[in-house]
């Protein structure tokens, strides 16, 4: 399994698709997704209901048939009222990771996709988002022994070349 993550607003779910309408043998699970076929929230989820929703999620790709041509798109840092939750690296623990894809976009056009006004304190927070997620992405790569890879989602020859790299080693 490549593990996809970045922002909200990245452009990685409109990536992903494109790439798998290209490579059909290659499987997209959102987290999102998944979280909403069992009911669970995902707009501004309180702590307890993030702790559930990770072990939801572990328990639905534990159960699934995951190959190294599954391609999971989801989030590592998210935000909670004024602090952020990071997934621990034990989220992962059984899991058939392969790699991990960090996608990187500018801020401003973060928040042009979110219909946020780039003020520097939009700006601001909008780094400091993408560069815990990173930060983030690379601890539990590091802890799972597993290669990280940043891509800008907008680079699809760039973020082809990863994720055929990795589905199929």
């Amino acid at each position: 399994m490549i593990f996809a993550g970045g922002a909200s607003g990245t452009g990685k779910t409109t990536a992903l698709e494109r790439f798998v309408a290209r490579h059909p043998d290659f499987v997209h699970l959102r987290a999102s997704s998944i979280l909403r076929d069992f009911w669970r929230p995902t707009e501004k989820p309180s702590p307890p209901e993030l702790e559930e929703n990770q072990q939801t999620l572990r328990n639905a790709l534990l159960a699934k048939r995951l190959t190294s041509k599954t391609i999971l798109d989801g989030h590592l840092t998210i935000p909670v009222g004024d602090h952020l939750f990071q997934v621990p690296a034990s989220f992962f623990k059984d899991l058939p990771l392969r790699a991990f894809v960090f996608m990187q976009t500018e801020p401003r056009r973060l928040l042009q996709r979110k219909g946020i006004e780039a003020t520097a304190d939009a700006l601001a927070m909008m780094e400091m988002l993408q560069r815990s997620e990173l930060q983030q992405m690379r601890h539990v790569a590091a802890e799972r022994g597993c290669p990280i890879e940043v891509v800008n989602p907008q680079e699809e020859d760039v973020l082809e070349r990863v994720l055929l790299h990795y589905g199929t080693i």
